[in-house]
């Protein structure tokens, strides 16, 4: 379970850094220096914790049935059954897409809005 834990808020916190860039880019068209502090307390914010408190329960839920198998396993000393390895093979497995999924798209939507700030 500790390395469940681990993975997760490792691969979670690659999401929140690139969605805060990719926000910033895309909600805030000034993006200077001088108005960035303004960022967190304006409607950008409020959409990233928005973002953020879906991304995290979506996650919750969908690693909650796997950790239940696993705690009931052990708790009655008998192995996990095939059919709940599988079930847990695809809760996990869309958890790792989910989590990739939303790092490389806002990181690609960022780059391009980046670039053409820089043009300007």
């Amino acid at each position: 379970m500790m390395v469940v834990s681990i993975v997760t808020i490792f691969l979670m916190t690659l999401w929140h850094y690139q969605s805060w860039n990719r926000l910033r880019c895309n909600v805030s068209p000034g993006l200077r220096l001088k108005i960035s502090h303004r960022f967190p307390t304006g409607f950008g914010g409020l959409l990233f914790m928005i973002l953020s408190m879906l991304f995290i329960g979506l996650i919750i839920v969908l690693e909650a049935r796997p950790v239940y198998y696993f705690m009931m396993s052990d708790l009655s000393n008998t192995p996990v059954t095939t059919s709940n390895w599988i079930k847990i093979a695809i809760h996990f497995g869309l958890v790792l897409i989910i989590n990739i999924l939303v790092f490389i798209i806002p990181m690609k939507i960022g780059l391009k809005k980046l670039s053409e700030f820089e043009k300007l």
